[in-house]
């Protein structure tokens, strides 16, 4: 029997400029990548990015938040 595990999956359906899909293919093939893994990929290091930039902001906005109470104690 096969130990091999099938994750779930979920359908992503998006149009793309026939320039960019062009390019985007031409780009998995010389990369050997899977459209589906090139995708997968590019949406995880974009969210991860995403948080960290949202993650700065709110901590920069904190620390101003608490600068300006500390003017008034």
């Amino acid at each position: 029997m096969n130990s091999y595990k099938k994750k779930k999956i979920h359908y992503l359906n998006a149009s793309l400029d026939e320039d960019l899909y062009n390019e985007f293919a031409a780009f998995c093939e010389k990369m050997s990548m899977s459209k589906t893994g090139a995708c997968e990929q590019a949406i995880r290091m974009y969210m991860d990015a995403m948080t960290e930039v949202m993650d700065n902001v709110k901590k920069k906005a904190n620390g101003n938040a608490q600068r300006d109470v500390a003017k008034y104690l």
